[in-house]
This record gives structure tokens, sequence and C-alpha cells, in this order.
């Protein structure tokens, strides 16, 4: 199964609020893990 991921610097300007799962700090944590995967070569 495949899964797709798009960001934008953009989509780190928006915020829900401090408890709402989507957040910027989310967006950032996901980035990471794809580098320390190795696949961020892939984005």
């Amino acid at each position: 199964m495949a899964t797709g991921f798009y960001s934008h610097p953009d989509c780190l300007q928006h915020d829900n609020g401090q408890w709402h799962p989507e957040c910027p700090a989310r967006l950032q944590a996901i980035e990471d893990q794809l580098i320390s995967s190795g696949i961020d070569g892939l984005i």
C-alpha cells in the first residue's frame, strides 16, 4: 500500500489551537521521522 505525504512551508503557519491534533509540530514530527527512516530523499 502506498502512502503520500504533501507539505508546503505555508502549512507550518496554520494553527488550529493548542489542543488540536493537526498542528505545525505534528508536521515537523512526520518530516523528522521520514528523515530518520532514510526515505526523506523520496519526498
